[in-house]
């Protein structure tokens, strides 16, 4: 699962595998940490330890062996996706194994130009769902190829939204006239 998102905080391995509680996630993480399979950093202020896997662990999964790059602008963005994860399960009704993120849709392109992808897409009923989660406004251009790519791929999109990015809501709003597979959700309602 850490592998999947690139990195995870321990409140989000504990959601995701499903732990008893902190202290069993927190055991089973330092274990983890000191057999060389997971590294813990600190990158941010005021943002908890990042857990993500080593060479070795990558190895013991059996994926592509390459020190993680985590991306400073991207810590902020991946965390708001992965703590809005358990409430899109709650609402969506769709499971783990359902889900595909970016990454793995990254990877089963495999090598060549690089293109759009959700944050996370998942199957439910013999529909695809994609979940984008849109803290900063993107050029309108940009914004509306991603909103006609996912529409021409997913049965349904929906865009998480702060509240305060009123731009990028009614770029979505607008876009709504043309495709009716548009969901908006804003942020502020999964975290109240």
């Amino acid at each position: 699962m850490v592998y999947r998102f690139h990195f995870c905080l321990s409140r989000h391995v504990l959601f995701l595998v499903s732990f008893n509680g902190n202290r069993a996630c927190d055991r089973r993480l330092k274990i983890l940490v000191d057999h060389g399979y997971l590294k813990r950093r600190k990158i941010l202020y005021g943002i908890p330890y990042l857990y993500y896997l080593s060479t070795n662990g990558m190895r013991l999964i059996h994926v592509k062996t390459k020190e993680e790059n985590i991306r400073i602008d991207q810590i902020h963005h991946d965390i708001v996706l992965l703590d809005s994860l358990p409430l899109l399960i709650g609402k969506y009704q769709f499971s783990l194994s359902s889900m595909t993120t970016e990454r793995e849709l990254h990877i089963e392109d495999g090598f060549g130009v690089r293109k759009h992808h959700p944050d996370l897409v998942f199957q439910k009923d013999n529909e695809s769902y994609a979940i984008e989660i849109e803290l900063n406004l993107k050029t309108k251009s940009r914004l509306l190829k991603n909103i006609e790519d996912n529409y021409l791929h997913y049965d349904y999109q929906i865009w998480v939204v702060p509240l305060t990015q009123i731009k990028i809501q009614n770029i979505l709003k607008e876009s709504l006239e043309k495709y009716d597979n548009v969901e908006v959700v804003l942020l502020e309602s999964f975290m109240s």
